[in-house]
């Protein structure tokens, strides 16, 4: 910034010293042409005092102007001389003769030789003035030029710099997240500088491992929501989605965990559903665990996620040569109610994470809703494979009495096709034998909500009666 500004100096300068050069030519050129004018009237032999004493008097405002710049010391002499010249000529038109009208030759004389030496004063003077300002502007010049050079060098010096710490980093900032972009690399290196452009790029760093790792969740997430329909079984669905957990490259965690269900019968004990990388002494030891015993039972109860680093007092079940570890174990939740436990391992001395934290809680919350789920699936599975099976007819029909479902007893005791009865009303079963009344109670009792049960006597396909007891349920 200081060599702009000397630079400007330089260049203020030199403009300034071309003015004084031209201001100066153009009054002493008024000074000649004003001489000149009355050596033209005094070599004529006329003249008035009044119009010599304006154009004495012009030249003296002429020459004062020249002393507005300074001058050197022979510059100086030479307007002393153009001065006195001046003077001398005041003087002499200021002599009792001059008001005549035609000067005598003494004075023309005088006054000839007097503006001659202003002539040659001014002459003199123009060249050492211009002498005096060109050797200036030379040295000007040569200023302007020096600090142009170091204002070139200063310039590259800003690029040169601009361009290995600004530049360049983001060039390759950009380089390195179109590659992270490509999938080529897995995020960029990490800031080298505390700079605005370090900070920038730690950033952008730590936007991109977000970004990854809420992808990574994502993926987690939809892969264990998709078990459900891919899997068959319940404890299918469970190994899987253990498996796809330990094998998160992100979660820093040992490569074993299991799956604890709640039991019916016992409302108070985890049983083990799934494991992977079990020990036989943990298998054997974790089969069933009550609840507030180690840590899984102790989740079940607060029914809140437990971390530990290490085994501490809270590990009740241990075996002999068990390695120090720490446990993320997380709570099995659907509409309040306990489902079970999953159970993580950990180095010793891990510490927890949010963000792991919250992804479990997460998978948990998916988890619970699929074991509901699949346990919805393989009740209704167990109640249709128990209909299919019965040794008795039952039907399934809409809220208007259309048949939806029939039993493979069932047509085989009516002998019509599955195709033949399904969407049709149980009418066609009807065979005239029973009473209306018995119809409208029937309907009656089942609109009403209650069960209706009683002996009705039925017509089959081929026209044939039989009897059977009926219970029909709203």
């Amino acid at each position: 910034m200081g060599f702009v500004v000397l630079l400007a100096l330089a260049f203020y300068q030199y403009s300034s010293l071309d003015d004084r050069l031209l201001n100066t030519d153009a009054v002493l050129d008024a000074i000649t042409q004003t001489t000149h004018r009355i050596q033209i009237e005094a070599l004529c032999g006329r003249t008035s005092q009044g119009r010599t004493q304006k154009i004495i008097t012009k030249i003296n405002q002429l020459s004062q102007n020249l002393r507005k710049y300074p001058l050197s010391a022979n510059e100086n002499n030479k307007l002393i001389d153009l001065e006195i010249s001046v003077v001398r000529l005041s003087r002499i038109f200021g002599h009792p003769r001059q008001a005549e009208q035609f000067l005598p030759s003494p004075l023309v004389k005088q006054i000839e030789a007097e503006t001659i030496k202003i002539s040659r004063a001014s002459k003199d003077l123009m060249l050492l003035v211009r002498k005096r300002l060109q050797l200036e502007q030379r040295r000007a010049r040569f200023l302007i030029s020096f600090f142009y050079f170091i204002l070139c060098l200063c310039s590259i010096g800003v690029v040169v710099f601009l361009s290995k710490s600004i530049i360049s980093p983001v060039l390759r900032l950009s380089r390195e997240i179109e590659e992270v972009q490509r999938g080529s690399r897995h995020n960029i290196a990490p800031a080298v500088t505390h700079n605005e452009i370090g900070n920038l790029i730690s950033f952008t760093r730590n936007t991109i491992s977000s970004i990854q790792l809420r992808c990574q969740t994502m993926s987690a997430y939809s892969q264990i929501m998709e078990l459900l329909v891919v899997t068959k079984t319940l404890d299918e669905l469970l190994h899987q989605a253990l498996k796809i957990i330990l094998s998160l490259d992100w979660f820093n965690i040992e490569d074993k965990g299991a799956v604890f269900l709640t039991n019916q019968s016992e409302p108070e004990m985890l049983v083990l559903k799934s494991s992977v990388n079990f020990s036989a002494e943990i298998l054997q030891s974790c089969a069933r665990v009550p609840f507030g015993t180690c840590i899984c039972g102790r989740t079940a109860v607060s029914r809140r996620l437990i971390h530990t680093c290490s085994i501490d007092q809270r590990h009740d079940i241990q075996y002999p040569g068990m390695l120090d570890h720490g446990h993320y174990c997380v709570p099995l939740l659907s509409n309040e109610e306990l489902l079970g436990v999953m159970i993580f391992y950990l180095p010793a001395g891990r510490a927890a994470h949010p963000e792991e934290e919250e992804f479990l809680k997460g998978v948990a919350n998916i988890l619970s809703e699929n074991i509901t789920r699949k346990r919805l699936e393989e009740q209704q599975a167990l109640i249709s494979t128990a209909i299919t099976q019965a040794a008795e007819g039952v039907v399934i029909t809409d809220t208007k009495g259309n048949i939806q479902y029939a039993n493979p007893f069932m047509t085989e005791m009516t002998g019509y096709t599955p195709e033949e009865i399904i969407f049709k009303n149980p009418r066609i079963f009807k065979s005239g034998k029973n009473d209306e009344q018995l119809y409208r109670r029937l309907w009656q009792t089942i609109t009403s909500g209650e069960k209706w049960e009683g002996m009705l006597i039925n017509k089959k396909k081929d026209g044939s009666l039989y009897e059977e007891k009926m219970l029909i349920t709203p």
